[in-house]
């Protein structure tokens, strides 16, 4: 079975990580790999950490997640590489199911699979059957709920090689990004599988809304893509978004489920 290399990038999450850490162990996979890359955190994080030493760690301050990620990166020696999350988790035979994807299609390089959103107690929000898209699909991310979540998401080392590291000035849409430097060279494999969780909490970064933090990520990376403004490839992205501005609500959320969670979750 081929080494498998989880990051965890970390900070002050010590309310959820120790569940992170006992989903990633109960893959019950024989070759695993787990770095977490803390930013120094205050909290009881590292006590925790503590507690496994078969986690490699390193705690000291960062530049964020995106930075602690691709230390990670660095630092890992699996042929496959999945990033999860101090505040998420991993489903059940997960892992397996991975690789035998990466094994049943020859030059795999990238898999994921479907998700549920939790919250801090980890009740279900809602659930999502991922699917996956070409490369402009992709950039038109306002057009294509492309429904691939980044803890689901598992690469061969050789996709950083090619495609290089995270870009550290995305705080929010680093994942997304680079996959789409990631999906102009390589394709992106579905398995029909909950592979992992994604918890909302008044602490996540998924709290923020998404038009005053995450769209702007997201314009930012699609933008990159569009080509030059004196083609028509750029104007033909330029006036689907345009249309999609026209069209959206004011304040959007990840899915409408949320929207009794979110109310409860502001007024808490």
């Amino acid at each position: 079975m081929p080494l498998i290399t989880i990051i965890t990038p970390s900070y002050n999450q010590g309310h959820f990580i120790e569940e992170t850490i006992q989903s990633v162990l109960n893959q019950k996979y024989p070759n695993l790999e787990h770095l977490v890359m803390d930013g120094g955190s205050t909290d009881n994080t590292i006590e925790i950490l503590k507690r496994y030493p078969h986690i490699k760690w390193l705690s000291e301050k960062d530049s964020g997640q995106t930075h602690a990620v691709n230390k990670g990166v660095m630092k890992a020696t699996g042929e496959i590489i999945g990033w999860v999350n101090s505040d998420d988790t991993f489903l059940p035979n997960a892992f397996n199911v991975v690789i035998e994807k990466f094994q049943a299609v020859p030059d795999c390089a990238v898999v994921f699979g479907d998700y549920h959103a939790i919250d801090e107690k980890g009740v279900i929000l809602y659930s999502v059957q991922s699917f996956s898209c070409d490369y402009e699909d992709m950039v038109r991310w306002w057009d294509y709920t492309y429904s691939i979540h980044q803890p689901t998401v598992f690469v061969h080392k050789k996709v950083f090689d090619d495609v290089g590291l995270l870009d550290e000035s995305y705080h929010y849409a680093m994942d997304y990004e680079w996959w789409l430097r990631v999906v102009k060279k390589f394709s992106f494999h579905h398995v029909a599988h909950y592979i992992a969780t994604y918890r909302f909490h008044k602490d996540a970064k998924s709290f923020a809304p998404l038009e005053k933090y995450v769209y702007p990520d997201q314009l930012k990376a699609s933008k990159k893509h569009w080509g030059p403004i004196w083609t028509p490839r750029y104007w033909k992205f330029k006036q689907s978004y345009q249309r999609f501005l026209l069209k959206k609500k004011k304040e959007t959320l990840h899915n409408p489920a949320l929207e009794k969670w979110f109310a409860e979750a502001k007024n808490t």
